[in-house]
């Protein structure tokens, strides 16, 4: 269950990383 719950938060977690990279890669010139 530990890996259920890991791969749960990850799912969840990964999408605001790659928003935030998004955002950052936009900004940059």
């Amino acid at each position: 269950w530990e890996r259920t719950r890991r791969d749960v938060a990850v799912t969840t977690i990964a999408p605001q990383v790659t928003n935030k990279l998004v955002v950052v890669y936009q900004m940059s010139p």
